[in-house]
């Protein structure tokens, strides 16, 4: 009996157990049957949607630049155009109240 108890001790079972990782996340976020909450999708479409505004400005300045270096003479100055303050003027074109009187 001691010698088939220690037997079985012996044996070896081998079980398949699956854990989460980074990647099973991902991989429900990229799919085409997204896991993720609508909240979640639209903070990502928006940080999508920025991250590109910025490649667009940056293409956009850098265009910019290189019309600036390539005219004749090169315009290498801070800026071109004075800078004017904004004036605002206001204006009261109403007419006063009659004064009711004592």
């Amino acid at each position: 009996k001691l010698a088939a108890q220690q037997a079985a001790a012996q044996q070896t079972t081998t079980e398949c157990v699956t854990l989460p990782t980074a990647g099973t996340v991902t991989t429900a976020r990229v799919e085409p049957c997204s896991a993720c909450e609508t909240s979640v999708s639209r903070k990502y479409d928006a940080e999508a949607s920025l991250a590109e505004a910025k490649a667009r400005q940056a293409a956009a300045e850098a265009t910019r630049l290189e019309r600036r270096l390539g005219a004749t003479p090169p315009l290498l100055d801070v800026s071109t155009t004075p800078a004017s303050p904004l004036v605002v003027e206001l204006r009261d074109t109403r007419q006063p109240e009659p004064d009711p009187g004592p």
